[in-house]
């Protein structure tokens, strides 16, 4: 399966930092965004020392990487393993980061990140930025907010219509950084010829008029440049109240 992409990032209208960072490897297949929390520069430390981090030591497990692209046996579980394993540590390096710096105390990041093989993809996820996925013409978002008011929606207490209102709406349950532990979830799914994946901060996603935009934005066929820039066009146009982040990634 050959890979490529575009990423960026931008400062939205309101920002006066970019506290987002993202890297893409279209070789190893591997994407990732991050989006910082925190007072000072403390967000931006948080966002690139959890993406450089994690990336670091999946370029480390290079071998696992290549068995995926393989389609070696248990390879894909082998990977996610690799991928948690990578995150827990990054984690805990950002913790304590943050606890040994006054300035950085409390600071955390999302972290969501995407490794794509011949046949495989999988995702690994902390936060609130999202992951979705075109596949054979249909759109799945692969992640699950980590935010209060996702979770009052999850359990039926809040509509999604109250959650958009809520002033707890960017109240985040899980970030990297947050506890000296953290539970990440993972998920595997299959990849055909034409795939199209979409991975953004909520500077973007919060715009979204449902995930139906966001299918209709990457079943576009436009090149991938094109769809990055209109969806951080949709975000500013719509009130780009945070930096936007979005990384396209296309399997041919």
């Amino acid at each position: 399966m050959k890979l490529s992409s575009y990423g960026l990032s931008d400062l939205g209208n309101k920002r006066r930092n970019n506290e987002d960072r993202f890297l893409r490897d279209d070789r190893r297949g591997i994407y990732i965004v991050c989006d910082g929390m925190g007072g000072a520069a403390a967000g931006e430390v948080a966002s690139g020392n959890g993406a450089s981090m994690v990336y670091s030591e999946l370029v480390e497990q290079e071998q696992v990487i290549e068995s995926f692209q393989q389609q070696a046996e248990d390879a894909a579980l082998q990977l996610s393993v690799v991928l948690e394993t990578a995150i827990r540590h990054a984690n805990e390096r950002v913790y304590v980061e943050g606890q040994r710096n006054p300035d950085r105390k409390g600071m955390g990041t999302t972290l969501t990140a995407l490794v794509v093989g011949a046949h495989a993809a999988v995702v690994a996820h902390v936060g609130d930025s999202r992951c979705y996925h075109l596949h054979r013409g249909r759109v799945a978002m692969l992640t699950e907010d980590h935010t209060w008011v996702a979770d009052q929606v999850r359990k039926g207490k809040m509509t999604p219509e109250e959650a958009k209102t809520s002033r707890k709406q960017n109240l985040i349950m899980r970030a990297l950084g947050i506890n000296r532990e953290v539970k990440v979830d993972t998920l595997t799914v299959a990849v055909a010829a034409g795939d199209r994946f979409l991975l953004c901060s909520d500077g973007l996603h919060g715009y979204f008029k449902g995930d139906e935009e966001a299918g209709a934005i990457l079943g576009r066929k436009v090149p991938l440049q094109r769809v990055g820039l209109e969806c951080i066009a949709i975000a500013r146009d719509r009130g780009g109240k945070d930096n936007v982040t979005a990384i396209v990634v296309e399997a041919a």
